[in-house]
């Protein structure tokens, strides 16, 4: 017999999206499992590759990043939760959709707003074949050095709360060439001119190295992933200019 499971997992991004108490969601979750299981039991102990691409871009763009699934023919994949971690000194998620792919009709909710994170719910019909899963939008720091790198991380990602199981592959954001003007040298802040608000923030960040906290690319002038007294002298050498 086959059920359409699609009301099951309205109500379950419903709960998710107006913020209802643990023990509902776990409740509708246990509901979506049941009618898994009777139309589709064999879909347990399938696995099913979610990848993130490795992508680029330039700093000061918006940057579009595809997550890919595996074949999901026959299995029955009608949801699927994820929360991705980033570098957030780098780039800021904006929102998640599914427009052109293989989850395009699927309803979707997304929250970017803790620092670093961007978590998701979908669900839908049930899913045919490979392909994008979902379209991450992220917005690139502007300044931010040539060659730095953000890993793409799934602290979570789910299929149909388990079954099939979801092998999560992360990715890597690079940053490229940019379009646009180079930064003025010495300008740490991004505001055209070197002042003494580019010497505080080198005070701020004077000795973090790469992966520190407090290390602030902005004031790594250089790019050898220290702040240190060369990054010093340009300030010094460049104070008064504006652009």
């Amino acid at each position: 017999m086959d059920f359409d499971l699609r009301p099951f997992a309205f109500i379950h991004i419903l709960f998710y999206e107006e913020g209802e108490h643990l023990l509902k969601v776990r409740s509708v979750t246990i509901f979506v499992i049941f009618f898994v299981l009777m139309v589709s039991p064999a879909v347990f102990g399938q696995d099913v590759a979610v990848s993130i691409s490795d992508i680029s871009g330039a700093a000061g763009d918006t940057v579009i990043i595809p997550v890919n699934v595996g074949n999901t023919s026959g299995l029955n994949v009608i949801a699927f939760e994820m929360t991705v971690e980033y570098d957030s000194r780098i780039m800021t998620a904006v929102s998640a959709n599914t427009s052109g792919t293989i989850a395009g009709s699927w309803l979707i909710v997304s929250n970017a707003t803790i620092p670093g994170q961007i978590a998701v719910s979908m669900a839908g019909s049930a899913l045919s074949g490979s392909g994008v899963l979902v379209n991450m939008e992220f917005s690139i720091e502007p300044g931010v050095p040539m060659g730095m790198t953000s890993r793409l991380h799934f602290a979570e990602a789910v299929l149909n709360d388990g079954a099939p199981n979801a092998v999560p592959q992360d990715g890597v954001f690079t940053v490229g060439q940019s379009s646009s003007p180079p930064r003025l040298e010495g300008d740490a802040n991004g505001d055209d001119r070197v002042d003494h608000r580019d010497l505080l923030k080198l005070v701020l960040t004077y000795n973090k190295n790469s992966g520190d906290s407090g290390y602030d690319p902005w004031a790594d002038f250089n790019g050898d992933g220290r702040i240190d007294r060369d990054d010093v002298i340009v300030v010094w050498q460049n104070f008064g200019a504006t652009r």
